[in-house]
């Protein structure tokens, strides 16, 4: 995971998940809240944390390579449900399989690009059951970050979305 580090964004249940997986965690990002780094780093399972801070493009880039899993199980808050986060596209950009949360939008482009499984991000136990199946299967991990890297190659990307749009302005002239 990279990216703000703060309870809505899930950042407790993804510690916590890694009580039930012997996985470290590569976390990115800064907390925003003083309390709250101080509590994480108090988990038992902060010993399988690499914390990196925060990090630019091209240590963003580092990361991901040495990543099996990118990681987006951010709370289904009001903020979030209407959002779709770019970390989601840097990991499929990056052909890592991802995890995500059951928010009705990340959900319909991870099934219909098959790039990885949608959690509860409030389920620490449901987040490492995935992160094992990813990681414990070596082909089928592939394929699902192949899947997802195809799927922004062929069709989900800025110049199909920027055809669509002139597309409809031509059409409402």
């Amino acid at each position: 995971y990279v990216g703000s580090l703060s309870k809505s964004r899930g950042v407790i249940e993804l510690i916590q998940s890694l009580n039930y997986c012997n996985v470290k965690l590569n976390l990115g990002g800064h907390f925003n809240d003083d309390k709250l780094e101080k509590e994480v780093r108090q988990m038992p399972s902060w010993q399988n944390v690499n914390y990196y801070g925060y990090v630019n493009r091209n240590e963003l880039q580092e990361i991901l390579d040495k990543s099996m899993v990118g990681l987006v199980t951010l709370h289904n808050t009001e903020n979030y449900r209407h959002a779709i986060p770019v970390k989601l596209f840097e990991y499929m950009n990056r052909g890592i399989p991802v995890i995500v949360s059951n928010i009705t939008k990340w959900k319909e482009i991870v099934e219909k690009a098959n790039c990885g499984i949608v959690v509860d991000p409030t389920s620490p136990i449901e987040i490492s059951e995935a992160i094992l199946e990813i990681i414990s299967n070596p082909k089928k991990s592939n394929q699902l970050g192949q899947n997802g890297y195809n799927y922004l190659r062929n069709g989900y990307n800025w110049k199909n979305e920027a055809d669509k749009l002139i597309d409809l302005y031509e059409k409402i002239k």
